[in-house]
């Protein structure tokens, strides 16, 4: 990671805590580890980088430019963005109107924004940006229009934010990327107002999908309800847990990677 250091010291389980982990070595680099726990069988890196080396040297533009130049980040690259493709996930245009059908007006907090300002009018919006320059670059831009952005990381700006603020969140493309996710959905849900619903749909686009498709779904998951995974195509396989929440893939982690192993045959 352009002679960026990581951490000598691991960190614990983010679905756990627990501090014992087995190093994956088929999917680890050099010094990077990807680990699974010991416990509960979630697999995480174990030693990211501070968020003080993403604010620069780690800059997501930086880090996006190397990354085009090298064709993706992995051999699967081409086949994520086929994929994305074939269920209609173009952002852009789409998102625009994904987003005005759900929002409609109102606070609207974008995190992870980089340089663009996506909540269209007559939304306010607001951001949470971690790099030095592109948050240079959004931030005049959002208080032209009523909101500002805020140049910290997404787990600690998300409760920087009154609660039961904003009509809408948008986390385009950053999710995966948070080493704190689960941090970030519980401020999302301090800060929204009541009443709210997760937008988009790729329901349409499972349909006509040519690979093995599973899904996971927690029964008492609060931000998509568990009667949204009914009615899907009958060639989608659909497992769902008792007891838990939005995130299965964490909260039942040795049972989502046996599925997995499964499903890859």
């Amino acid at each position: 990671m352009q002679g960026i250091a990581p951490p000598a010291t691991a960190r614990p389980c983010p679905s756990c805590e627990g501090r014992g982990a087995t190093r994956i070595a088929a999917y680890s680099r050099d010094e990077w580890h990807i680990v699974a726990c010991d416990a509960c069988g979630f697999v995480y890196l174990a030693n990211p980088v501070g968020y003080a080396d993403l604010r620069e040297a780690l800059a997501w533009e930086k880090s996006y430019a190397l990354k085009a130049r090298k064709g993706g980040s992995s051999p699967l690259s081409g086949l994520n963005r086929r994929l994305r493709r074939a269920l209609g996930h173009r952002g852009g245009e789409r998102g625009t109107r994904v987003w005005t059908r759900a929002f409609a007006s109102g606070a609207v907090l974008d995190i992870g924004c980089g340089e663009f300002l996506r909540p269209p009018e007559p939304m306010v919006p607001y951001g949470i940006e971690l790099s030095n320059a592109l948050h240079a670059r959004v931030d005049p831009l959002m208080r032209a229009r009523g909101g500002y952005c805020l140049k910290a990381p997404g787990a600690e700006g998300i409760w920087q934010f009154e609660p039961e603020f904003f009509t809408g969140v948008i986390m385009s493309s950053y999710l995966e990327h948070e080493v704190e996710p689960a941090r970030v959905l519980e401020g999302a849900h301090r800060a929204l107002m009541p009443g709210g619903k997760q937008a988009g749909s790729l329901r349409d686009g499972l349909a006509g999908l040519k690979v093995p498709v599973q899904i996971l779904w927690g029964e008492v998951d609060q931000v998509l309800p568990v009667g949204h995974s009914e009615g899907l195509p009958a060639s989608i396989k659909v497992t769902r847990f008792a007891g838990v929440g939005h995130m299965p893939h964490m909260e039942k982690a040795a049972e989502t990677n046996e599925l997995i192993r499964a499903l890859a045959g």
